[in-house]
């Protein structure tokens, strides 16, 4: 998101050691190839490269300006979380309208519930996203429990309640845009990270648990 990439695809992989291979295939955000600068290709191995070397320490999602189109007619966000019978993990599947953001998102979510990712498809086609992660609790087991999924749910629901509030309070636009997310009008990365923190800790809950 920081460097301003489109993912088309995306195969991500965790082996038995601890160890991650994943492969990102990638457009300019004018939607053509990265090409052969080596200024640019320096500066997305540089902010890579830098990321993980700081133990994975989250970065600031950027915030982008809506269309009025993207702002009134959003479509819906389908998820579907399965167990296989045959498989260690389990199977969530997301289809929704490409947005920028997205796939932080998700990945926000997973690390504060301490969800593990074994395997993982991200397919861009057209404006379509269809992603495919398969996933384990914190015991690296599958999310069965009809209470842990519930759970999961319940509290994704009072954040984004108690974030329309805050919102509200503060006059800011409460409309939802295409990732099924609020689309406000803010001044930094920062401000929009201190929102979710102060509506996270109004439904009571601890940041990063």
């Amino acid at each position: 998101e920081r460097l301003r990439l489109n993912v088309q695809g995306a195969r991500i992989f965790t082996s038995s050691h601890g160890y991650c291979l994943d492969t990102f295939t990638v457009l300019e955000e004018a939607v053509t190839p990265v090409g052969d600068s080596p200024t640019r290709i320096e500066e997305i191995v540089s902010a890579l490269t830098t990321s993980l070397a700081n133990k994975h320490t989250a970065i600031g999602t950027p915030t982008y300006r809506q269309t009025r189109k993207e702002r009134y007619f959003a479509r819906k966000v389908l998820v579907r979380l399965s167990n296989p019978e045959n498989r260690l993990h389990s199977t969530l599947e997301i289809n929704c309208p490409d947005h920028p953001g997205i796939l932080a998102t998700v990945g926000k979510l997973f690390v504060e519930e301490s969800i593990n990712v074994k395997d993982a498809r991200i397919t861009t086609l057209g404006e379509r996203v269809e992603d495919l992660f398969y996933i384990t609790n914190k015991h690296d087991q599958k999310l069965l429990a009809a209470e842990e999924i519930e759970e999961l749910v319940e509290k994704c629901f009072l954040v984004i309640q108690n974030l329309k509030k805050l919102l509200q309070s503060k006059k800011m636009l409460t409309n939802v845009g295409d990732e099924g997310g609020f689309a406000p009008s803010i001044n930094s990365n920062e401000e929009a990270l201190e929102l979710i923190v102060q509506s996270i800790e109004k439904s009571k809950l601890k940041p990063g648990n």
